[in-house]
């Protein structure tokens, strides 16, 4: 028998105006090979993280244990969301299809109230974010994952001048802990207080190797 999602989402959330932006409802499977990736926006994850029906707004669905999922998962969503929004002309494979449809969480008995809710949905977020960054997300980041030695002579940067202090990074995920392989240096000043310029910045990307895993290890603990 034929599902429809969107309509299971609405029944899950009990209301007629839950926005679907545009996605094609999603029949028979979840998703399927050569679907882009933009259709991953209806995984669990990002319905009650994002969609303007999130799972805080919800009737009996605002006690503080909820709110503390939200608070956990939401700027996981924020952040995989941008990331995907970057890939769009993607199209999920076969493969991926397949992983997607294994981790989306179609039933309703979570979302019968907050205990059922906080025992059993997290631990759908964690399997979805595990698979959204199997979808080809480090494209986005491939150029700041060079190995060490890479471009040598480009804005070659003497790692001793800089002013570790003043080292900032972004994309760090904790949920891709310890590894952080999309994390990069986004802003650092020499020991005279001049920015280091992008071209200076991604020399310390393709090579400064163990030393920027160690800055990042400092500026987070």
């Amino acid at each position: 028998m034929k599902r429809n999602i969107l309509a299971e989402n609405m029944r899950r959330f009990k209301t007629k105006n839950l926005k679907s932006n545009d996605k094609k409802l999603l029949n028979e499977y979840y998703i399927q090979a050569g679907d882009p990736y933009e259709d991953v926006y209806i995984l669990n994850i990002f319905t009650d993280m994002l969609w303007d029906e999130s799972i805080d707004k919800q009737p009996d669905m605002d006690g503080k244990k909820v709110q503390a999922v939200v608070k956990k998962y939401r700027p996981i969503a924020e952040k995989l969301w941008k990331q995907i929004e970057g890939l769009k002309g993607n199209r999920v494979n076969a493969e991926q299809a397949e992983e997607i449809e294994d981790v989306y969480y179609d039933g309703a008995d979570a979302y019968d109230n907050e205990e059922t809710f906080i025992n059993d949905m997290p631990e759908y977020y964690d399997d979805q974010i595990e698979v959204l960054k199997r979808l080809g997300l480090e494209k986005k980041q491939s150029s700041k994952r060079q190995g060490p030695g890479q471009n040598p002579d480009r804005h070659k940067v003497n790692i001793d001048d800089i002013d570790v202090h003043s080292i900032e990074f972004e994309d760090v995920f904790h949920w891709d802990h310890p590894d952080y392989v999309d994390a990069f240096i986004s802003y650092a000043e020499f020991e005279d207080g001049q920015p280091l310029n992008d071209d200076q910045l991604d020399w310390l990307v393709d090579n400064g190797g163990d030393w920027v895993y160690d800055r990042l290890q400092a500026y987070l603990y």
